[in-house]
């Protein structure tokens, strides 16, 4: 957030590299958020809970937690949108490094090349495609809604979120799963970065 302010001043908003970094520091905003409510407080509010889910399902209200519960009827949602913000965050890491290469390689031509209208189209380009690349992530995951009888027969509903048959399948666990993943989370941006640096 400091990081965001700083680079909104006035005489630092005309670089393309600012422009980067505060786009990057707002996705890694959006990353840490996620990542404290699907991980942190789960772990500090229902990791009992969620350990038990993985093996069986409740068979009493009391074995329900309500944060685990929330976490599974909005997983199939929220965890997209938490890869979609962590892969931006991997380009705009990569986008920076190349304008960087830019100013060092061409010093006379950079300002033409990464003007700031150059910089929103690479930024816009970027989201677009972690958007569509976790597009399939949409359809991984549902939230099953499940029903137990509770204290003087009234019914305690609790939801599971689990693989859709999509998620389960051969072509997808292999495609988003293993090859995908290997190539456009690890080895494009590792090889951009480890290019540019070199």
């Amino acid at each position: 957030s400091f990081t965001v302010i700083v680079l909104f001043h006035p005489r630092l908003r005309s670089f393309s590299t600012n422009a980067y970094l505060t786009t990057l520091s707002l996705a890694n905003i959006v990353c840490l958020i996620n990542f404290i409510f699907l991980y942190s407080l789960r772990y500090l509010l229902s990791y009992n809970s969620f350990r038990n889910i993985i093996t069986k399902a409740p068979k009493t209200s009391n074995e329900i937690n309500q944060y685990e519960n929330f976490i599974n009827l909005i997983y199939g949602i929220w965890s997209p949108i938490f890869t979609t913000f962590q892969l931006f965050a991997i380009y705009l890491t990569c986008a920076v490094t190349v304008d960087r290469w830019i100013y060092v390689t061409w010093p006379l031509k950079a300002d033409k090349i990464c003007s700031l209208r150059n910089t929103f189209i690479a930024i816009g380009s970027i989201f677009a495609f972690c958007f569509f690349y976790n597009l399939p992530k949409w359809f991984e995951i549902e939230s099953i809604k499940h029903e137990i009888k509770g204290p003087n027969g009234t019914s305690i509903v609790y939801y599971k979120a689990q693989l859709t048959k999509i998620g389960k399948h051969k072509v997808f666990t292999d495609i988003m799963g293993r090859y995908g993943y290997f190539i456009f989370v690890y080895g494009v941006p590792f090889s951009i970065l480890l290019l540019a640096n070199v």
